[in-house]
Order: structure tokens, then sequence, then C-alpha cells
């Protein structure tokens, strides 16, 4: 089941998409690329081919287009998570996970309901206090945040609740100072 539209998934990693190519953008652009080596007369086999094949020695502009050839020629706000998601450092199936997690696409109880899978409760599993969701599941449910606490504390920060949830509700930057 997947919650994110394919016009999501195409964007750059840096505007909050996974970066994956959209064909019907891709290909006019490849193609351009393509003719652009061919009118150039790049010295690559395949220009070779082509213009040995199909042009013979004439110009491309004037190379009556067969119907079964393919050759048709032809800003989004930044993401501000991209570098943290997409960091070197963390592992593919990682930055996966975070970026349903900043993009509230996690297969959460409230989200399963919203496709009408059947679910015994769609309270939280972990607290069985209050309905999972994404808010709750990283900024109220009571063990997720003992478990946040006391990790941030090992880590000697005690100020991250305050400051995700500043990052998360897009406050200035002069709110992030005072956290």
């Amino acid at each position: 089941m997947h919650m994110t539209s394919w016009e999501k998934v195409c964007l750059p990693k840096s505007y909050g998409g996974i970066d994956f190519k959209e064909g019907s953008k891709w290909n006019p652009a490849m193609i351009s690329k393509y003719v652009w080596e061919i009118m150039e007369k790049k010295d690559l086999l395949w220009v070779k081919w082509v213009n040995l094949i199909y042009l013979k020695d004439e110009s491309f502009w004037s190379y009556n287009q067969k119907p079964d050839t393919s050759c048709s020629l032809l800003i989004q706000n930044r993401d501000p998570y991209s570098k943290a998601i997409w960091s070197f450092l963390s592992l593919p199936k990682h930055q996966f996970i975070l970026w349903q997690i900043v993009n509230s696409h996690l297969l959460t109880r409230d989200n399963l309901s919203k496709f009408h899978i059947p679910l015994e409760s769609r309270n939280c599993p972990v607290c069985e206090d209050h309905l999972e969701s994404h808010d709750h599941l990283f900024f109220s449910c009571a063990f997720s945040r003992r478990v946040a606490d006391r990790t941030f504390e090992w880590l000697g920060n005690n100020t991250w609740p305050v400051r995700n949830r500043c990052i998360f509700d897009n406050c200035s930057r002069s709110d992030l100072s005072i956290c």
C-alpha cells in the first residue's frame, strides 16, 4: 500500500522526493541529448550507425521519420529535511523510512483506516490510550516520549521535543534559537 503520489516520488531528494525519474519527462530530455549528438556527428559508435543506416549523410532535420521511430522532441519548495534524510551516513532502508516519517506517510492505524482496512483497534498498540497517528507516535505517545527522552538525555540533549515541534510546524530560525 502506497500513500505517496507518483509526482512526489519523482521530485528530487532536495525537494522532498525520492528522485525517481519520471519517464514522460525524462524521455524527451534524453532524446534531445541524443538528437544533439547526432546533429553534432559525435565520434560515437551509435551516432555513426544512425548516420549510416538512417540518415545516410542527410541532415537530421530533413529525415522523414517513420511512424514506428521513437523520436519526439521536445519549482517546487525545497524540502528542509532533504540533507538529513538522504545523508550518505544512513542506509537506504532508513532513508526511505525517514522520508515516509517526514511526509506523514507511515502506515499508522489512522492512515490504514483511510483505506477501509479492518483493524481490531485504531488505538496505539504501545500505550493503548489514543488513536495511533503520526503525530501521536512521534510527539504525544507516553512510551515513545519516555524512550526518546532517555535516549536524548543519554546523548546530552534535552531540547529535542520543542525543537522538533518547531521544525515540523515550520517555525522561524529565531523560534529555533530558544531551543
